[in-house]
């Protein structure tokens, strides 16, 4: 099996993000277990979907250790890291070529600077915390909203809402929250 498999990133992005994370502090190796594996751990679940106890059984720990610290000591390191990953990679005054050199989009999507959008992904929580998470379909989830450049690049994330959260609350606390830097397009 390959790194891509299993992880979902290649060796070589995964080594760098380990290193970055490392740089940045947000990681440090613990007794046992080493920031690689910290954020294989991690990866794996979240890759594969797989359970602790699935997850446990793969790297060798207990569930708990697993469940408990480095998920999500990893979970919160990647959250950290996201604002600085997750950007528009140029600036939102440039025109996107792909709508200036159609004419299926242009002049009607001149002034876009993308696209924005919200969905629902299954979330996993017990029934005594679940309610929050109960979306309008009945299912446990969470509210997740999405913003890409026209070119299909993803420019911002803000994931952790409860599924009853209205897509509306959400991006109003995406557009006032500094800290989740949302890339407001330019004035004018």
């Amino acid at each position: 099996m390959t790194c891509k498999e299993q992880l979902g990133l290649d060796r070589d992005m995964f080594v760098a993000l380990a290193n970055l994370m490392v740089e940045r502090n947000l990681l440090s190796d613990g007794r046992y277990v080493k920031v690689y594996e910290q954020l294989g751990i991690c990866l794996f679940i979240l890759a594969k979907g797989d359970s602790y106890r699935d997850a446990s059984d793969r790297f060798k720990h207990s569930p708990s250790t697993i469940c408990h610290y480095y998920f999500h000591i990893v979970l919160d390191a990647l959250v950290a890291l996201s604002c600085d990953i997750i950007r528009p990679h140029r600036d939102l005054t440039e025109m996107s070529p792909e709508v200036v050199n159609s004419s299926k989009y242009w002049p009607y999507f001149k002034d876009a600077v993308g696209d924005l959008d919200g969905t629902h992904i299954e979330a996993s929580v017990n029934d005594a915390k679940g309610v929050p998470f109960r979306n309008r379909k009945g299912t446990k989830s969470w509210n997740v909203l999405a913003a890409c450049s026209l070119d299909r690049m993803y420019t911002f994330l803000n994931v952790g809402w409860e599924g009853s959260a209205h897509d509306v609350t959400v991006w109003k606390d995406s557009l006032t929250q500094a800290k989740y830097g949302f890339p407001h397009p330019p004035e004018g």
